[in-house]
């Protein structure tokens, strides 16, 4: 049976389209969202790619608004406690070394390589979950700022030490949906049957020459926005790295 549009109407089901018009919201509206609406975007997630079957992530949902606002505070973010739903995605390989014993293949310690594909499994978890709201008509955003406070968060969701939370997706129906930001030209990030150095040009301050947004022009406020966002990314990196 076809999972109905937040608004009453039919989801909509062109990829491409979504990801064309995508873009991060941040202001939500009080309406709650129906669990059962939450719980196909949660399973259409699970669909995602995972390597040899391990699905070595975990997704801690948060509907309960005391838990959100406690949450919201730890990470300075407000919208984290306006949304109606707030999922802390981990990696997660509490059950690896068991799995291991099971299969008759015991990892001992060498985990460095399925630490790596944990996080690149929960990643894609997130985009399909990002992009499985967008086709029912509700927003989302994406929330590093959980690797700013790591312990705090993981003792709000009481994760053991084999759970690593990597990022948080604010989910809920949009009061405003902000327009798609720009993205660096394809041909700087695409490459063609062999890699070309294109390092000075993406390091650029941000010009019409460097970026592209869909269905318009460059503003000087794009501009300024995305050497903003640099800037707190980097600024970001740093800090984070120096986290114990």
């Amino acid at each position: 049976m076809p999972v109905p549009g937040a608004d009453g109407g039919p989801a909509r089901s062109s990829v491409l389209d979504l990801l064309r018009e995508r873009s991060s919201v941040r202001k939500f509206t009080s309406e709650p969202v129906d669990p059962e609406l939450l719980d196909a975007v949660l399973e259409a997630a699970l669909r995602a790619p995972t390597s040899f079957n391990f699905q070595p992530y975990s997704l801690i949902v948060l509907t309960e608004e005391r838990r959100r606002k406690e949450l919201a505070d730890i990470l300075r973010k407000e919208f984290v406690g306006e949304c109606a739903a707030f999922v802390l995605i981990c990696g997660d390989l509490s059950a690896l070394p068991r799995k291991g014993e099971t299969y008759g293949v015991p990892l001992d310690d060498r985990l460095a390589d399925a630490s790596l594909s944990a996080t690149i499994d929960a990643s894609m978890v997130g985009m399909c979950l990002s992009l499985a709201a967008s086709s029912v008509g509700l927003g989302s955003v994406m929330v590093g700022a959980v690797r700013n406070a790591p312990a705090a968060v993981a003792e709000l969701c009481a994760l053991p030490p084999s759970v690593t939370p990597l990022f948080g997706i604010c989910l809920g129906r949009p009061a405003e949906v902000p327009p798609p930001r720009p993205r660096l030209r394809s041909d700087l990030v695409v490459h063609r049957e062999h890699y070309r150095d294109a390092a000075r040009e993406r390091a650029a301050l941000p010009s019409a020459a460097t970026l592209r947004k869909p269905g318009g022009d460059l503003s000087a406020g794009d501009l300024a926005e995305w050497r903003g966002q640099v800037v707190k990314g980097l600024r970001l990196s740093r800090r984070r790295d120096e986290l114990p």
